[in-house]
């Protein structure tokens, strides 16, 4: 699309070009499967031409079939397209929120089109921009949202904060979608497939939707009863029929419905099922969900099962979903929801049989103790945008009730506070789930980035070696310095799991892949390598900052029996060391331009396996994948980068899963050995954690990792500090210095700062003190 040129309802069959004169020949493509289905029905075909800001038609044109081309005749300066009478989108695209009700607060109305804020595409900038400012500014205000001035809890609208199942967002979208941004999503459609993407309404009768020409989304359908309801959209591939009930499905559950359809999800979906339609021929269903809400679930509260129920059923009832052939994906959040529509205890109608999930928080219950500190500096914002109150992450802070933030959160989120019945029963992480994946036959793929600035990695390990242990296959993929980012994409993890499913072919899901970046160049440091290893890579994560009277928590993982000492040695602040500009509200998802084979000896131990089926999986952008999501801000957003939430996305990319091959000269390890007695302290270095690390109990063969809580700051009389970390390997006699990586970009030194006091999470400060690209701080040996 070279304008933003909206032809009415109508949605283009081709591309759209812009001519420079009257009279100019043009031919334009057309896939031929469109073209013959459309003249076969004798639907009439249209250019499409703007003007003086009108937009123009004319059936003055000839088609070639056999070519696959229209070629017609350009009737002025601007630009022209191909449109079909009977391909039209429902415009206004629904947000079922009205602006009119409660004295103008707003509130839900089904099939209202209005919003808090407005998703666009902007052409000539080539870019989707979402704007919407949600946040309380008003300093004297408690709240976290703007909940004076919107009714935002549809069944209370005089409620100021969130609580356990009343968020954000249920049964109504945020953002309203501009004519221009829902043709654009068409647009990427139809370069994928050949096939344009329509919008149609929830209650549009099925027999309307059986045999179109094109993808079709069903969109924004309120999925279940009462007032504990969510949002779902259905895509439907082309040509789709109710009699051929055996169609697959893949569904992704994340954060605002409009915005997960026209911006996060949509896109990548419609990538994959359209691609495996034109190269497959086989038709995919494709499901979309708000989770819960938009903004203070992390669907996790209870309601959510039966809405589940509801969302599959519909599925395979009204539109032919096979219900042993579904595939869940997601990340961050998105992964809460993959992992809990698998293992959802009240179904009786479907089964999971691929769960794919990035970047998951396993950190809920009773883990997030001793996590609120700036190790993990975004999760004090995701208390307060959760409980509704600015100050909840506030250590002395209490509601109405004497509830403190962390108990507020749990208790919003969950339904309780006890830590017991999370662990147990509620927690993604917990027996009761992991159990009930191991019942419904459920194979996981679970990828998670080190130096993620949400959570721990240690408990991604424990998870997956525990659901082994109960008998889940489960590939893990581990990206070492990619934080709350993707090294591998979830959404073509998916595709390979439906061309599985497609082709009958078992897929073996197993072993442990390790991916890094594929080159330090700062501009370069989303590129993805798959790394050979012969045993664990030593890495840690750590604060780049510590507030003086708090605790932090230090983690050095590694192999069972090496010795380490890690300490922090005075250092004068380095031009560039603290203050790092990013981009405040954004969790940047990793944009793969290609995929490396590299081949490093780090030592003896076991090797990483790719497994069978795997080598031909193409990468490609996702939502996904992505993170807690920050509700608020204006925001403009690129297809360059993939975000998560407070709104994200990434840019087209394509690279080729290769097994690892031997490669010469690849990623030398570039640590050196010290003497034993080069093994002493400088003058005021200070100890942080040492020891050995010893094999563990329920964990992998050849993995070990020592975790250090507590408060340093009373040793450290400076402010700014530098690590330094000595290990011996087993079987060495000689000490080796230091690991040669930090994760974040253009940041070489490991450095650490100390702060008299917490600044604010909810400034921009915070963000670009401790983080960057939503990567952590910390070292690593790869």
């Amino acid at each position: 699309m070279t304008d933003e040129f909206v032809p009415d309802h109508y949605v283009p069959i081709s591309a759209t070009v812009r001519c420079e004169a009257a009279g100019e020949s043009v031919s334009l493509t057309v896939i031929g499967t469109l073209l013959a289905t459309l003249l076969e029905r004798g639907h009439r075909l249209y250019v499409a031409w703007g003007e003086a800001g009108k937009t123009r038609y004319t059936e003055e044109l000839d088609v070639d079939l056999e070519q696959g081309e229209v070629r017609f005749h350009a009737q002025g300066q601007g630009p022209h397209t191909i449109v079909a009478e009977t391909l039209i989108h429902a415009y206004p695209v629904t947000t079922h929120w009205s602006a009119d009700l409660n004295g103008g607060r707003g509130g839900f109305q089904y099939g209202a089109s209005d919003g808090l804020g407005r998703i666009d595409w902007d052409a000539g900038e080539g870019q989707r921009t979402i704007t919407g400012k949600f946040r309380c500014d008003d300093e004297c205000s408690p709240y976290y949202f703007r909940s004076e001035r919107y009714a935002l809890w549809v069944d209370e609208p005089e409620a100021r904060a969130m609580a356990y199942e009343r968020y954000v967002g249920e049964t109504y979208s945020l953002y309203s979608v501009s004519e221009a941004a829902a043709l654009r999503l068409s647009a990427e459609a139809l370069e994928h497939s050949g096939y344009p993407a329509l919008i149609r309404r929830a209650d549009t009768p099925l027999a309307e939707l059986e045999r179109v020409p094109a993808f079709q989304l069903i969109h924004n359908v309120i999925i279940g009863q009462g007032v504990h309801r969510s949002l779902a959209t259905y895509i439907l591939p082309p040509m789709w029929q109710r009699a051929a009930a055996d169609y697959p499905a893949i569904f992704s559950g994340f954060y605002d419905q409009n915005e997960n359809v026209f911006s996060v999800i949509g896109p990548d979906m419609l990538r994959v099922i359209g691609k495996l339609y034109t190269e497959r021929g086989a038709g995919v269903v494709g499901i979309i969900w708000n989770g819960g809400g938009s903004i203070g679930t992390r669907t996790l509260q209870q309601s959510i099962y039966a809405n589940l129920d509801e969302l599959f059923e519909r599925a395979i009832q009204d539109f032919g979903v096979r219900e042993d052939g579904i595939v869940t994906v997601g990340g961050s959040r998105g992964g809460f929801a993959s992992l809990l529509a698998a293992a959802n205890p009240s179904t009786q109608s479907y089964r999971v049989r691929y769960a794919v999930c990035a970047n998951v928080p396993f950190l809920i219950g009773s883990p997030l103790l001793t996590m609120l500190n700036s190790t993990h500096p975004i999760l004090d914002q995701a208390l307060c945008e959760d409980t509704g109150y600015k100050d909840a992450w506030r250590r002395e802070w209490r509601d109405e009730l004497g509830k403190s933030g962390m108990e507020r959160f749990l208790e919003t989120t969950l339904g309780t506070s006890d830590l017991a019945e999370i662990d147990e029963v509620r927690s993604p992480a917990s027996e009761t789930i992991m159990r009930r994946l191991a019942v419904n036959g459920t194979q996981v793929i679970l990828s998670h980035g080190t130096h993620d600035p949400f959570t721990a990695s240690w408990l991604a390990y424990r998870w997956v070696d525990r659901a082994r242990a109960l008998g889940i296959p489960v590939r893990h993929e581990i990206g070492y310095r990619f934080g709350h980012n993707n090294s591998t994409l979830p959404m073509d993890r998916a595709r390979c799991c439906l061309e599985h499913i497609l082709s009958g072919e078992p897929l073996a899901m197993a072993g442990d892949l390790h991916y890094v970046r594929a080159s330090e160049e700062p501009a370069d440091w989303s590129r993805s390598a798959l790394l050979k290893v012969d045993r664990q890579p030593l890495f840690f994560e750590g604060p780049k900052v510590v507030v003086r009277g708090a605790a932090n928590d230090f983690t050095l993982y590694g192999v069972p029996g090496m010795d380490y000492r890690l300490t922090l040695v005075p250092s004068q602040p380095q031009a560039g060391d603290v203050d790092v500009d990013v981009d405040v509200d954004v969790d940047v998802d990793v944009d793969v331009d290609v995929d490396v084979d590299v081949d490093v000896d780090v030592g003896g131990g076991g090797k990483a396996i790719m497994t069978e089926g795997e080598s031909a999986v193409t990468e490609s952008r996702d939502e996904h994948s992505s993170g807690m999501r920050q509700g608020d801000g204006e925001v403009m957003e690129t297809e360059s980068v993939m975000t998560e939430s407070a709104m994200t996305k990434t840019a087209m990319a394509e690279i080729v899963m290769m097994e690892p091959a031997e490669t010469e000269g690849a990623c030398a390890m570039s640590a050196h050995e010290l003497s034993p007695d080069k093994y002493q302290s400088d003058d005021g270095e200070v100890v942080v954690m040492e020891g050995r690390l010893e094999a563990l109990p329920g964990m992998r063969e050849g993995f070990s990792y020592a975790i250090s809580y507590r408060d340093i700051t009373g040793e450290l009389h400076g402010e700014a500090y530098r690590y330094r970390l000595r290990y011996r390997l087993p079987g060495e006699d000689g000490w080796r210095e230091g690991l040669p990586h930090t994760p974040q970009p253009d940041h070489p030194e490991p450095t650490l700062k100390v702060l008299k006091t917490q600044p604010n999470p909810l400034q921009p400060e915070w963000i670009s003190m401790t983080l960057q690209h939503f990567i952590g701080w910390g070292l690593s040996e790869v």
